[in-house]
């Protein structure tokens, strides 16, 4: 069971509970956690090589040989594992909606 409260112990994230802040009151989970282990597909998931991907599918700016429409923004982050420590060749895929969500 993991305890409801902070999400943290060492204060990185905002208290789960904090009635100052009125939303956190009415939609706090008022039980612990329950830990659901994982099942073998959500450890393994697919498995990608270089040759699956071509170089210009990390620009999602470009779209029917014109640029797509709307505001540009720019996300940038790494992948760790548990230890914190990079992990490599990973893949990451992102979806990209128009102004109607779709």
């Amino acid at each position: 069971m993991i305890p409801i409260g902070n999400a943290t112990v060492d204060g990185t994230f905002a208290p789960l509970h904090f009635p100052e802040y009125r939303t956190t009151v009415l939609r706090n989970p008022s039980n612990d956690l329950l830990m659901v282990p994982q099942r073998l597909g959500e450890l393994s998931g697919p498995v990608f090589g270089a040759a699956d991907l071509r170089g210009e599918d990390n620009d999602l700016t470009k779209v029917n040989g014109g640029e797509a429409i709307g505001q540009r923004i720019f996300v940038h982050g790494r992948i760790t594992g548990e230890d914190g420590r990079p992990v490599p060749e990973t893949l990451i895929e992102v979806w990209q909606a128009n102004s109607a969500g779709r």
